[in-house]
């Protein structure tokens, strides 16, 4: 489920997003294998990481040049 949450879904809390994390993870389950899944997953969290971090070092270079 968390797979499903992470690639398809927002974050906000509802019974909505809750079904159709539901749905999309039995067809994921019906679909894929454990390694595809797990392979979707690990992807999906790193490239969230290297946003997250290239959003980090856009602001820290943004604040150095705004100094100059």
């Amino acid at each position: 489920m968390q797979t499903a949450k992470n690639l398809f879904l927002s974050t906000r809390k509802s019974i909505l997003r809750k079904t159709k994390e539901f749905i999309i993870t039995f067809r994921m389950e019906k679909e894929l294998t454990k390694k595809g899944i797990l392979r979707n997953y690990i992807n999906a969290v790193e490239w969230a990481t290297a946003y997250s971090e290239l959003k980090k070092l856009q602001k820290y270079i943004s604040k150095k040049i705004r100094r100059l």
